[in-house]
């Protein structure tokens, strides 16, 4: 339990360091850290070994920089796999002819989030 205990302790610090405290940040009534330029927490409480704990948390701002940095990192790999495989942007259903091999293709990419569904269990 004491390795347990170890790694959250760093985990805490590595997260506290890449959320420290900025100009314009304030305590709350709550006496908890909150951000200066979207007003939503920088810290939040959770209850460790029993005992409640402030904890370093992504205030709004800070989250939807690492959703946006996420997406964009996604749209990158994207284009890399595509120009790895040849594989141009305009390409479309429409442009590509029929046959049945495509139109199954295409049926299944219509209904992708029916077919990850189902696929995934």
């Amino acid at each position: 339990m004491d390795d347990m205990k170890r790694a959250i302790e760093g985990i805490a610090q590595r997260a506290a360091a890449a959320n420290a405290p900025k100009e314009g940040d304030y305590m709350g009534d709550d006496g908890l850290l909150y951000c200066g330029v979207c007003h939503t927490p920088k810290q939040c409480v959770l209850e460790l070994y029993s005992k409640p704990r402030k904890m370093p948390c992504a205030c709004k701002c800070k989250a939807r920089e690492a959703l946006e940095a996420a997406k964009r990192e996604a749209a990158e790999r994207a284009e890399r796999l595509r120009r790895r495989c040849g594989v141009s942007p305009d390409w479309t259903f429409a442009a590509a002819g029929r046959s049945k091999a495509l139109d199954a293709c295409k049926r299944y990419a219509d209904r992708w989030d029916e077919m990850r569904e189902k696929n995934a269990t």
